[in-house]
């Protein structure tokens, strides 16, 4: 399988403007692509490690090459530490209930699947903060520790067109501590189902 990714190189960033966003971070635009001057902070957390994009990545993140999100939104916000070690934990607590299995993961035909939830020790994250109706949730995007990125992952979202099983996002939604969607790459149907209150949300 093929990957591709969307992190800007050195040449992109040569010919890109430097703006100022509501979280205070630079930010290189060429295009529609859109990098941070400098490399996020990294945050730790028992599950893994990660960093919080700035608000204007949303839509960037949200668009990942071969697999479903929910969508893009029309707003977003700033996650803090604390509201990631949640978002983690719900995630945690999820993976402990729910298999995975053919009932709550599809694939195309013939795609290769995990036996098993991967070790979340083994991804970095991307976190962006989404507003969903009444609903404040953290969307991430696991990149396998295994992608030789150097700070890139720190600066840009990274997209893996065809990545197979090896990548996934998933949504969390910290208003009623619940998963609302994970997608695994090359997955192009929802995989697990977004609880009901959450459609009743998207609804309004």
């Amino acid at each position: 399988m093929k990957k591709y990714s969307r992190l800007l190189t050195a040449s992109h960033i040569a010919f890109a403007i430097c703006i100022s966003n509501g979280d205070a971070q630079d930010v290189i635009v060429e295009g529609r692509a859109l990098t941070v001057k400098e490399p996020l902070p990294v945050i730790q957390t028992v599950n893994g490690s990660g960093v919080i994009f700035p608000t204007s990545f949303g839509d960037s993140l949200l668009a990942p090459c071969s697999r479903p999100t929910l969508g893009k939104s029309t707003e977003y916000w700033s996650p803090t530490f604390d509201d990631i070690v949640r978002a983690e934990e719900i995630f945690s607590q999820y993976t402990r209930t729910h298999r995975i299995d053919g009932r709550e993961v599809h694939v195309w035909p013939n795609e290769p699947m995990p036996d098993s939830w991967p070790d979340p020790k083994t991804y970095r994250r991307q976190y962006i903060g989404v507003i969903r109706g009444s609903h404040k949730t953290i969307y991430a995007n696991f990149i396998p520790v295994s992608e030789k990125l150097a700070d890139d992952w720190r600066q840009a979202p990274f997209s893996i067109c065809d990545g197979g099983s090896s990548s996934f996002g998933l949504e969390t939604d910290l208003t009623s501590s619940s998963v609302l969607h994970v997608a695994f790459d090359t997955c192009m149907c929802k995989v697990v189902p977004a609880n009901e209150l959450f459609q009743r949300t998207r609804s309004k």
